[in-house]
């Protein structure tokens, strides 16, 4: 059970209630036990962590040689991101395996996660595929707090079908790190939906569009079958994701798609998915 001091028990109170975006006070002294020796190892400074760091981040003004551990104090305590990327950074350095037969664990990241979690952090760290790795190889990075019940859910559909369950993986990734790509994760949400119907509403069209498909089931919405009743339900949620998509690589993006925009659109698809993937979307023979 999560700790509340008796103060504030019973009254809303923001440093309690709601996950912090960047580094907070009470998260300075931890974050600095945990960085000390990725900095210094045995009495001496890890200059290629530094170094790297230093080009990673863009420091415009790197860490000062002749007191580097103290500018470094200076830079958690007095700039809320330095923590969080130099974090990210860190794990960047980092893979491990994880498969049905061996777990090679990495312990700061579990330090680094349960300091996050406990101190009311936004962030969390993350094992995510590498694609043409080896078996079970995981890359380690930050990713936001508040996705972690779309990535359960990804995760399952992943487990059972693979393609589009990868499309929504991308879409996940795409906008759940420090550096969101919000059009790259409404695509790949739009993929991993076509993904989904091609097999059920035009299998004999394996190029065909999701608006393509949403036409086919409006024209004809008697062909299918819904667990829930008729298509409007399935229609509406795919049409707003297609509606709402720079969708035409010839068209000119004069903005690209908000945070909230994709974040909405990969929360459409991902329940779209599931009811095409998992049989509750039938096409009547």
């Amino acid at each position: 059970m999560d700790y509340r001091p008796p103060s504030k028990r019973d009254v809303f109170d923001s440093d309690l209630d709601t996950l912090h975006e960047t580094v907070m006070p009470w998260m300075v002294p931890p974050l600095k036990r945990w960085f000390q020796p990725l900095l210094i190892n045995e009495a001496h400074y890890d200059y290629d962590f530094i170094e790297g760091l230093e080009m990673a981040t863009r420091l415009r003004a790197p860490l000062d040689r002749r007191n580097i551990w103290g500018e470094f104090e200076h830079r958690l305590e007095n700039d809320p991101w330095f923590g969080l990327d130099a974090a990210a950074y860190a794990l960047s350095r980092t893979t491990i395996i994880r498969t049905a037969t061996h777990t090679l664990r990495f312990r700061p990241a579990e330090t680094l996660d349960r300091l996050l979690r406990e101190s009311g952090s936004a962030w969390e760290v993350t094992e995510l595929d590498i694609e043409s790795g080896k078996e079970g190889e995981k890359a380690l990075i930050l990713t936001r707090r508040d996705l972690a019940a779309a990535k359960c859910a990804i995760l399952d559909i992943r487990s059972q079908h693979d393609r589009p369950g990868r499309f929504l993986t991308d879409a996940w990734k795409a906008i759940a790190s420090r550096d969101p790509h919000t059009n790259e994760a409404y695509d790949k949400a739009v993929k991993a939906i076509e993904a989904a119907a091609q097999p059920v509403v035009t299998p004999k069209d394996h190029k065909a569009t999701l608006g393509k498909m949403i036409s086919a089931m409006r024209d004809k919405p008697s062909k299918w079958t819904f667990a829930l009743g008729d298509l409007c339900l399935i229609i509406a949620m795919a049409d707003r994701v297609w509606t709402e998509h720079f969708r035409h690589g010839t068209d000119q993006r004069r903005d690209d798609h908000t945070l909230e925009e994709a974040e909405a659109a990969l929360h459409l698809a991902i329940p779209l998915v599931r009811f095409l993937v998992g049989g509750l979307v039938v096409r009547v023979p």
